[in-house]
């Protein structure tokens, strides 16, 4: 399991909800998609189950995403292993990368 944060992403609330229409179905493997921050420098958190579940989106997405961030997977990305989880209700569980 993997979390991926991207931004700060100089685009606005608006240019995201429209970039959202037309991005197709949650994929495969994507547990989480958060986006949070301010207009102009919004920041995008995801959990992924896997890399390889990350890079096949991130291949059916390129063209959508180079249009509204130019590089999209470039120095605004950082990649790092999930150590743990706690999702409302539950209690925490360790996670192994």
């Amino acid at each position: 399991m993997i979390c991926v944060t991207s931004g700060p992403l100089p685009i606005t609330r608006a240019q995201y909800y429209e970039i959202g229409e037309e991005i197709p179905d949650p994929p495969e493997g994507r547990d989480y998609h958060v986006c949070h921050g301010d207009d102009g420098a919004l920041f995008i958190t995801e959990v992924w189950e896997s890399e390889e579940h990350l890079m096949r989106h991130n291949e059916s997405l390129a063209e959508v995403l180079a249009g509204a961030f130019g590089d999209p997977f470039g120095s605004e990305r950082t990649w790092r292993p999930v150590v743990g989880i706690q999702r409302r209700g539950e209690l925490p569980v360790k996670v192994d990368g």
